[in-house]
């Protein structure tokens, strides 16, 4: 197109716009004022002008009730809109009559209302475009009725336009959107959302999203459903009413809180026979006016071909033949449901039994109830089933014929009793004996296998069939005939109907090899949306979209569908349509006409013979006359939109609660699900039994009509009660008990009416309990908040194990010590007392005073062993000049020897200073460091280690060979000197020395030689004496090439041993800062041993053996076991679900490094090696990594860099120099961060018990919702809840004497023994809560235990123990002794015995006697629940222990490896396991936190004597899994390790391979997962003797 013909359609466009609408003279202005700097040409301001002159007498006022932008906005979107279109785009040319629409979506609100495939989502396209220009913040939101629908308006969306377009669906993980961030940042990332109604319906009420503050548009796809309870309708009542109304504009502030402008789309916006009725109810709900093109018209009728109309007769289906006739399958089926007894269904006998054991009389009557109704209408899910199964099979085998009936039956039962993956859906929610019941009854159906010859279809087809593809084969003539390829549609109402057709069509001798046939099904994927043996979609073979794709390209020339290809799916312009179902209104009638869109196209419907068919299609004809001319009508626009629809329950007040800060609601009409979706969230192994139950006041049965005789039913009185209604709604019991019912008054109209307003009544009361969040949601998924910007930095690039925080530098107790003086006094200065045992009493003079400490520094050199070190806290001293520079020069002679590589000689300026031993004796070595500095070579260069040094030959000849000499150096290694030695070296010892100076070849031997003993290296880490290295024997030196070290022992030691006291002194420094700040805070804290303060700060980076993986296992916890004390006090009405959700992130890694963070702890951790500072300057030094070299004896590379500093703060290494700034970054790993806090409240917790331990985690800022209270305070508060038990039978007295304990609060033991199931009307919630503290009571009292076992202190230091566990043992015993199958035994093993003589008579003694007899109540036993499916579950579990438990019993007494294998064959139900747990916290709260009584039961149920075994005898408790993984991890065979498990009918299998071989196998009845771990347990333990026997070597490691 040339730029004259652009430009003047361009003109064409504006001048047809404004002749349309007079009030955009008032664009004149802005408009002139564009046109006048150049942005079009000539001809289109010479049209503007004239329009301009033409409008200026034709300006009136608009109504107040229309909707307008102002003038310099719409132009601003007609100039992009004529710009856009004047330019190659991605958005398809707009025809003349859709931007007729396009300017009228600017001016109010309206629905578009326009035929099937006239280009309406071009037109939203258009307008989306001019919204994401005009409004910079809000959102466009397309609303699409179907999932199928978004996909493909979301594609069509994104092609067109430049901006980020997002899709949010149910099938997008629905879980994951109850994070409020994730809804803010697709709000942030995207201009355009497209999704379901219910999606944003949902998002609004739990306030996610402000509609008048997040979106600037709504678009409301397929419209004319905006009625009644639809989402569309209530999106705009509950939401849309409640913004503030748009006044004077459409344009307002992006920040205003507005209602967002409307644009809705539909073919046909009708519903019911009252078209007038239908306008006024859809634009009042949706706040709009329907508008068709008018001006236009003309060309949007080119551009829309109706299809010529045809229809086809058919015999009367009544004519037909019975089905059960000629369809020997559906005779079958018809046979089998009608020899049904609703008595045997197991739905009805789960009902009688759990009627025979309910307990509470509103419970019986519920049952009573649902029960009537089964056994009344036949309503259960098998027999319901089953009949609705031979009904559709008779329907289809009239409307198909006998062959698509008998398919269709076998189909279904073939594919039902499968079992595969595919059809686990039709039973995934069913009883297991309700699976049973109906497997029993599909495979009692005698089936016949269906035949394919074509002569037996062609016979076995309906005449409704037959007609439908003689209609077919004409159709595909007529298209061919005219040269168009053949394309169509065929119209079924049913899904299964949809299936069989296909099939028919895909068979049929005339069609198969003609038609290439594809299936479009509505409908959701769910499993909980699946009729009764619903096997549609797993009969499918291609996905809709697929099947679309192929029929546009035309592989597919026919397509069998629902109605889902009805409406709004894009599916090319076909050219024919058949009905084979007559439409079931008007709108399915043109939606389904309007598919037809090719010129010359045809739409055929299937007429009945002898029907009234003509009077209906007239009908239709005419409401669609009707329809056209209203939203044409002028008159009809310029009224005023009628009152918005009342509820259809009139009767209903709007009821709705709304929380402030996020404005979520519920109303009367989302309380239901609200509810259903509430318990769903409750965690439970017992799934029915969470569910809310609905109670009906009348009820519809009299009480026991389910027993009546037949006669009896005849005469009972079933009139339904007109009402009025109430309702009693009762929740799970793992709500408390107070919280769990609610009821209404009997003043409801409906039954659903009474079910809304207890429904709503309950869940506002849910959030006053505190069971909700602020948008309304189960708290199941919040956390504590995350506040200090830095740390969520820090956290931001954190993962649990792997990622790291960026945290600073740790802390140098030195700047806190060595700083300037406070009277800044340069003379001024502190001299402290520094004891070293075995060598005397050195003051070390620094600017502060140290406190006093007592300890041993065993790290040493060996020769020398552990000393005792003592430092006294000295006085204020004064230095002269003279003194300081001897001070100066006796420090620096100290560490010449070990660290002189890294002295500056000429530097005098150190951090601290040393003075003389007080006892020191007069110093000879004086006068001998003179003499040697004489005869040295006046060398600059000469470093600090050669100048305390003198050749050992020069030195032994000008002194004669002295024996005073303490230290010798060779090469780089130190040595004791021991002797001269003159007598002759033997062949050995010349070997030996020839060999220590191989490098000399011309190595001459003279006397004297030296004989002296290896140092070992120092070591900067205190070990334990079992670490020492074995001393090394005297080695021969020759003098020549060894240098004497040219001072007296007393120094040399002092030398020798500063490094590590200054090391170990570096680290009670910061251990003592910790004390006095942060523990200052928690006054029990002051008083944890220092060792165990240092054992935490030493932290894994550091070599240390202090156990401080032990302190942070046992804190990890304690820390876990007070927050979930503190919890169960704070939250009396939280399920153990969402307590465990708050446990969870309370004490996980990220929150608690936030808490490290915070507090700054890592100034406090030592990763590195000290470093020793220029007092008052805060540069630090790098540390150089020790070399070991040679015989492993002391090295210069051995020196503690850290000791030495010069003049510049700096070490020295040659001439080069590296310093690092105080504030540099570190990576330290957050899992890192958390284990500390971990150690110190296990530090804390070994020295002063838990309320030491809340202290230290208060802290820290620990924060769990509430503050931090002794363990004595919350206990109190639980049992201050706990209300007294009247009259407890006296079965409760059988578990208080098998664990040995007797309850005060009787309440706490009903509470223990609960089950969710249980139907009793005892005042208690389930044991959940109980089990929640029971379980992390067991695990801190079996973790202190492990702890504490093979503790042996050695000196002060109670870190450092000789045979304590290793955490990793720690946490394998644990993960044994408290395992839910070790767990379960122990329940199964409790048992009392009671006496169950009976008297009887004896006839030869003619007297009473009693007989003896007794009887075992086991501890499982005394569980109080009310399903059968646990009562078979606790019969079995009996079973199997009866036969397991003495081989059980001998392996925990005798063997020397936990008998995993054989405990999992009980195949133990977790609850089991879950009583020990629940009655062990009861018994700690009644108790009022009494650890002996808990103790004690655990003595009584035999768990603490199996503990002492396993810790007294090293019992192997590694799982068998465990070691045959290790075994594979220590022979590189770990990716060559697979476990194969099988399932085949009610077997599971396991088998171990290897390398490809089958090594070993083991088979079980399926149970479960429970039988998987048994099998996958047996063939680990028998794999790994097999592993072992094959490839040779014993197992990993000694446990």
């Amino acid at each position: 197109m040339s730029n004259s013909v652009n430009h003047q359609y361009n003109a064409d466009i504006l001048f047809s716009v404004t002749n349309e609408l007079p009030r955009l003279h008032a664009y004149a202005e802005p408009a002139r004022s564009r046109l006048s700097e150049g942005r079009s040409d000539g001809l289109l301001r010479e049209r503007y002008n004239k329009t301009h002159v033409a409008l200026s007498s034709s300006v009136r006022t608009l109504p107040d009730t229309e909707r307008y932008f102002p003038p310099d906005c719409l132009f601003i979107v007609l100039e992009s809109t004529i710009m856009e279109y004047s330019t190659p785009s991605s958005i398809p040319k707009a025809r003349a009559y859709q931007l007729e629409m396009l300017n009228a979506s600017l001016q109010k609100n309206i629905v578009i209302a326009m035929d099937t495939g006239s280009g309406k989502t071009h037109i939203a396209i258009l307008r989306m475009k001019t919204e994401a220009e005009r409004e910079p913040r809000k959102i466009s939101w397309f609303l699409a009725p179907t999932v199928g629908l978004c996909e493909q308006q979301r594609d069509v969306v994104r092609a067109c336009l430049p901006v980020p377009v997002g899709l949010i669906s149910g099938a997008l993980e629905p879980n994951q959107w109850t994070d409020p961030q994730l809804w803010k940042d697709a709000l942030s990332t995207h201009r355009i959302i497209v999704s379901t109604p219910q999606v944003l319906l949902d998002a609004l009420r739990h306030g996610y999203i402000n509609l008048g503050c997040d979106i600037g548009l709504l678009i409301f796809d397929e419209a004319h459903h905006a009625t009644d309870k639809h989402p569309y309708n209530m999106i705009m009542r509950e939401f849309y009413d409640m913004c503030k109304p748009r006044t004077g504009t459409l344009v307002c502030s992006s920040h205003e809180d507005t209602r967002p402008l409307v644009l809705g789309l539909t073919a046909s916006p009708i519903f019911g026979r009252n078209v007038n009725r239908a306008f006024e109810k859809i634009e009042c709900n949706l706040d709009s006016i329907i508008l068709g093109p008018r001006r236009t018209r003309n060309e949007l009728t080119k551009h829309v071909h109706r299809p010529v109309f045809k229809y086809i007769l058919y015999p009367p289906l009544s004519d037909a033949l019975d089905p059960l006739d000629n369809a020997k399958n559906v005779f079958a089926l018809s046979t089998v449901v009608k020899a049904l007894d609703i008595q045997k269904d197991p739905t009805v006998l789960a009902l009688r039994h759990e009627l025979a054991k309910a307990a509470n009389p509103a419970d019986a009557k519920r049952i009573d109830q649902l029960l009537s109704h089964a056994v009344d209408r036949g309503d259960t899910f098998v027999h319901k089933g089953m009949r609705d199964f031979l009904r559709t099979a008779k329907e289809l085998c009239a409307d198909l014929g006998p062959w698509a009936a008998n398919w269709y039956v076998i189909s279904v039962v073939n594919k039902a009793l499968k079992g595969g993956a595919d059809a686990l859906h039709l039973f995934s929610e069913r009883d297991h004996n309700e699976k049973a019941y109906l497997q029993n009854i599909l495979r009692s159906i005698e089936l016949i296998e269906v035949s394919y010859d074509p002569s037996d279809i062609v016979r076995a087809c309906s005449s409704k069939a037959n007609e439908l593809i003689a209609c077919l084969l004409r159709e595909k003539e007529d298209s061919e005939a005219c040269g168009e390829a053949y394309s169509g549609i065929v119209f079924v109402t049913r899904r299964d109907g949809v299936l069989a057709l296909s099939e028919v069509l895909a068979n049929h001798p005339l069609t198969r090899d003609v038609f290439t046939t594809g299936v479009l099904l509505g409908g959701s994927e769910s499993t909980k949306r699946k009729a009764f043996l619903d096997i549609t979609r797993m009969l499918l073979t291609q996905k809709q979209r697929d099947v679309l794709a192929e029929f546009r390209i035309g592989e597919k020339n026919l397509v069998v569908s629902t109605a889902v290809a009805e409406e709004g799916i894009d599916i090319q312009a076909c050219g024919n349509v058949i009905r084979w179902d007559l439409p079931q209104n008007m709108v399915s009638w043109a939606q389904s006409r309007g598919r037809a869109r090719r010129k010359q196209s045809s739409f055929v419907l299937m007429f009945e013979n002898g029907g009234c068919h003509s009077h209906l299609i007239q009908k239709w004809e005419n409401l669609e006359a009707q329809m056209v001319d209203a939203y044409l009508d002028e008159q009809r626009l310029l009224k005023t939109l009628v009152d918005k629809e009342e509820d259809e329950d009139k009767g209903d007040e709007h009821l709705e609660f709304s929380v402030p800060s996020t404005r979520a609601k519920v109303t009367l009409h989302s309380a239901i699900s609200h509810i259903a979706h509430f318990c769903n969230t409750l965690p439970s192994t017992m799934r029915p039994d969470i569910q809310p139950a609905y109670d009906i006041e009348p009820p519809d049965y009299p009480i026991g009509y389910h027993s009546f005789s037949p006669e009896t039913k005849q005469g009972a009185n079933l009139m339904r009660n007109p009402g009025p209604y109430g309702a009693k709604l009762t929740l799970p019991r793992l709500i408390p008990y107070d919280k769990r019912i609610y009821k209404t008054g009997v003043v409801h109209r409906t039954k659903q009416a009474a079910r809304r307003h207890v429904a709503y009544m309950a869940y506002v009361a849910l959030y006053h309990t505190g069971l909700l969040n602020e948008h309304l949601l189960p708290l199941s998924g919040s956390t504590l908040p995350l506040h200090d910007e830095e740390i969520q930095k820090v956290l931001k690039a954190v993962e649990i194990h792997e990622s790291s925080g960026s945290v600073r530098e740790q802390m140098d107790p030195w700047s806190l010590l060595l700083g300037s003086n406070a009277d800044g006094d340069e003379d001024q200065w502190w001299s402290n007392k520094l004891i070293i045992e075995g060598v005397g009493t050195v003051s070390i003079v620094m600017r502060r005073q140290l406190p006093r400490l007592d300890f041993y520094s065993d790290a040493l050199p060996d020769l020398y062993g552990p000393r005792q070190v003592v430092i006294h806290p000295g006085s204020k001293v004064k230095l002269s000049p003279k003194d300081t520079m001897a001070a100066k020069c006796y420090t620096r002679r100290l560490f010449s020897v070990f660290s002189g590589n890294r002295l500056d000689w000429n530097s005098l300026d150190y951090s601290y200073l040393f003075l003389p031993p007080e006892e020191c004796p007069v110093d000879i070595w004086e006068q001998r460091r003179s003499w040697a500095d004489s005869v040295r070579p006046n060398d600059d260069d000469f470093s600090a280690r050669d100048r305390p040094v003198i050749n050992a030959n020069v030195f032994g000849e000008h002194y004669t060979y002295p024996s005073d000499i303490s230290m010798v150096m060779a090469g780089l290694s130190l040595y004791r000197f021991q002797s001269w030695r003159n007598d002759k070296l033997t062949m050995e010892e010349k070997r030996l020395v020839r060999e220590r100076y191989s490098c000399f070849e011309d190595l001459e031997v003279t006397y004297p030689l030296i004989v002296a003993q290896p140092l070992q290296s120092q070591s900067y880490v205190m070990r334990s004496p079992e670490h020492m290295p074995v001393q090394q024997a005297n080695v021969i030196l020759i003098p020549s090439l060894t240098s004497v070290v040219l001072d007296n022992e007393v120094n040399i030691m002092l030398g020798l041993f500063l490094p590590s006291i200054l090391r170990t002194l570096f680290i009670k420094l910061i251990a003592v800062s910790l004390q006095s700040t942060i523990l200052s805070r928690a006054s029990p804290s002051r008083y944890i041993p220092l060792d165990l303060v240092q054992t935490v700060l030493m932290g894994p980076s550091v070599d240390a053996h202090f156990g401080y993986k032990r302190l942070e296992t046992l804190g990890d916890a304690v820390l876990k076991f007070i927050t979930s004390v503190h919890l169960l006090a704070e939250h009396p009405n939280w399920p153990e679900g969402f307590l465990k959700k708050r446990k969870v992130h309370a004490v996980s890694n990220a929150y608690l490094a936030q808490s490290a963070i915070g507090k700054r702890l890592y100034n406090w951790m030592i990763r590195r090696i000290f470093r020793v500072r220029k007092y008052g300057d805060e540069q630090s030094l790098m540390e150089k990594e020790s070399d070991l070299v040679g015989d492993g004896s002391v090295t210069d590379a051995g020196e503690d860099p850290e000791v030495i500093a010069g003049e510049n703060d700096c070490l020295v290494e040659g001439n080069e120099s590296s310093t690092k700034e105080t504030n540099a970054l570190a990576k330290l790993l957050t899992k890192t961060l958390a284990e500390v806090i971990g150690a110190l409240i296990g530090a804390v917790y070994l020295s002063g018990g838990f309320d030491s331990s809340i202290a230290c985690a208060d802290a820290f800022d620990l924060r769990i919702g509430s503050a931090w209270k002794p363990l004595s305070t919350r206990v109190s508060a639980i049992l201050a809840r706990v209300e007294p038990l009247q009259d407890a039978p006296i079965q409760f007295s059988y578990p208080e004497s098998i664990i040995g304990y007797t309850f005060t609060h009787k309440l706490l033991l009903v509470e223990a023994l609960m089950h969710a199931s249980c139907q009793s009307d005892l005042p208690s919630i389930s044991y959940e809560r109980m089990q929640f503290l029971g379980d992390a009571l067991l695990d801190v009292l079996v973790t202190d235990t492990l702890f504490r076992a093979g503790e042996h202190n050695i000196g002060s230091n109670a870190g450092v123990q000789c045979g304590a566990y290793t955490p990793r043992q720690i946490h394998d015993l644990k993960a044994a002794l408290v395992s839910m199958h070790f767990l379960a035994f122990v329940c199964l093993r409790a048992h009392v015995v009671l006496d169950a003589s009976m008297p009887r008579w004896d006839v030869s003694r003619a007297l009473a006697v009693r007989s003896s007899g007794k009887h075992n109540v086991h501890l499982m036993q005394c569980l109080l629940h009310s399903s059968g499916a646990l009562l078979d579950e606790q019969r079995d579990a009996l079973a199997r222990f009866q036969r397991w438990k003495e081989e059980i019993e001998r392996d925990l007494e005798g063997e020397n490896t936990f008998p995993w294998a054989v405990l999992a064959r009980l195949q133990a139900p977790k609850f089991l396991s879950d009583i020990v747990e629940s009655l062990v916290g009861a018994v700690y709260l009644d108790s009022n936190g009494d650890m002996d009584a808990v103790r004690g039961v655990l003595e009584r149920l035999g768990m603490m004597s199996v503990l002492r075994r396993v810790v007294r005898e090293r019992v192997d408790v590694r799982h068998p899994v465990s070691r045959v993984i290790e075994w594979a991890g220590k022979h590189q065979l770990t990716e060559q390790i697979k476990w194969r498990v099988t399932r085949d009918g009610g077997k599971i299998s396991c088998t171990l391979v290897v390398e490809g071989v089958e090594l070993t196998s083991a088979t079980e009845r399926h149970n479960g997962k429970a039988s998987e771990d048994d099998v996958r347990c047996r063939v680990a333990e028998a794999g790994i003797k097999m592993l072992f026997d094959k490839y040779g070597g014993t197992d990993v490691d000694e446990f």
